[in-house]
């Protein structure tokens, strides 16, 4: 016989993620141990295999175009209207209230204070001031296809249809600063803009918040059609219909290729970037049909991060707290975390004002979740599931944590189906969630 207590804690990815296994009074027989400690093995190892995954989140069969976040909401826009997410892409509700529509094709979305603006293919401009509750039609064309929206740091905004038009108003009125066709995509530098145009005009680029535009080609990038653009530390990136990417530093316009790991489209190319992202110094690009690359240095060198990831076929990127939300083509919303994938993750105000918990995601969840919560100030934290009689399941946290944006993954596994409690004690501050575990 054998007693006593045996405690393993496994680190995963960061220092963000401490998970522990705890049995307590262990009492077993000699010739059992051997299948007792195989089986915490195991577990462990589904763990970390399990952990490092896309996770299909909503919309499926739909086709994302765009992913707007704004505070704790997140909006995607398909070719099904619009739709809202309050619980961290768990569920969606649609937004398709009239002139809105099922049949809207919703191709960008921005927001500028409490005001929403949607641009859709062939419906021009909708604007909403409650969060997409009631909609309205804008000037300056009812029948635009808009395929760019952005919002510049003086307050105005531009958008991508016949040209670029600008609005200083939150869209009731508008002016066109730019002819070139039809604008696929549109980067903000401070008062610089850049715009990609899909035909043959290539790149121009605004110092004045749009209002005036300069050519900014050289013979390596005018004439080609520009599907994306994005932009990190000094650079600009370019991302083209079955060319790659280019990249240019932001003073000059002196492009050059930087594909090195990105797949080839079987015609000794690189097929079309479809999206750009950056997070601190790390680059994500959709590419169609061939999913999620990252680079770490600048795009001189990419690799995929596409575990888990059935629907390849990217349409937009966007980041939720820490995690890494795509919108694809009929695949719907997935997510990662991205401390799987770069290790300086931070989010952009790094220090919570409140403590709060979150509702865990995906719920329903069979078998792993997602468990974030907030910390304003240093604290002793625990995190606890239990069941419905207060037994407790798992520990999650038992430490002394920094202020920040926390996430923990939880694996329930060893759980059988049901609704669990689980309950976020930092300091004096003391929260309560439902999880719901469905096998």
């Amino acid at each position: 016989m054998f007693g006593g207590t045996i405690r393993f804690q496994i680190l995963i990815f960061n220092k963000q993620f401490l998970y522990y296994l705890n049995v307590h009074y262990l009492i077993i027989r000699y010739n059992q141990m051997k299948k007792i400690i195989t089986i915490i093995l195991l577990f462990m190892f589904s763990v970390t295999t399990q952990y490092a995954q896309w996770t299909q989140s909503g919309l499926n069969g739909q086709i994302v175009r765009t992913i707007n976040v704004d505070g704790n909401k997140i909006f995607a826009g398909t070719d099904n209207g619009t739709y809202l997410s309050i619980d961290n892409s768990s569920s969606w509700t649609s937004l398709n209230n009239s002139p809105m529509s099922a049949s809207t094709q919703v191709m960008a979305i921005v927001h500028n204070g409490n005001t929403m603006i949607a641009g859709t293919w062939g419906q021009g401009i909708f604007i909403s001031v409650d969060n997409g509750t009631n909609w309205s039609c804008s000037y300056p064309n009812y029948n635009f296809s808009v395929n760019s929206l952005a919002l510049c740091n003086d307050g105005s905004i531009l958008i991508g249809a016949g040209g670029v038009w600008r609005s200083t108003d939150d869209g009731t009125s508008w002016a066109q600063t730019s002819d070139q066709g039809l604008i696929n995509a549109i980067t903000i530098n401070g008062v610089e803009v850049f715009i990609g145009e899909g035909q043959n005009s290539g790149i121009s680029r605004s110092t004045d918040n749009g209002v005036t535009w300069l050519d900014w080609n050289n013979a390596l990038t005018r004439g080609r059609a520009v599907r994306s653009l994005g932009r990190c530390g000094g650079y600009i990136f370019a991302g083209f219909f079955s060319e790659g990417v280019y990249r240019t530093a932001t003073g000059d316009s002196n492009w050059i290729a930087v594909n090195s790991g990105l797949p080839d489209n079987g015609a000794g190319g690189v097929p079309t970037i479809t999206a750009f992202l950056t997070h601190g110094n790390n680059i994500f690009v959709g590419i169609a049909g061939s999913g999620m690359f990252l680079s770490t240095n600048y795009g001189s060198s990419w690799g995929p991060v596409n575990d888990g990831l059935t629907s390849i076929n990217i349409r937009s990127l966007a980041i939720y707290d820490t995690l890494l939300l795509t919108g694809t083509y009929e695949g719907g919303v997935w997510f990662r975390p991205l401390p799987q994938m770069v290790t300086d993750v931070e989010k952009e105000n790094s220090t919570p004002t409140d403590f709060a918990l979150l509702q865990n995601y995906p719920n329903p969840f069979n078998p792993n979740t997602n468990i974030s919560y907030h910390l304003p100030t240093q604290s002793y934290v625990t995190l606890k599931v239990f069941d419905l009689l207060g037994r407790e399941a798992a520990s999650l946290v038992n430490e002394v944590e920094e202020a920040g944006y926390k996430t923990v993954w939880f694996d329930a596994n060893g759980l059988s189906s049901g609704m669990y409690y689980y309950r976020l004690k930092a300091g004096r501050n003391s929260e309560t969630k439902k999880l719901l575990l469905l096998k």
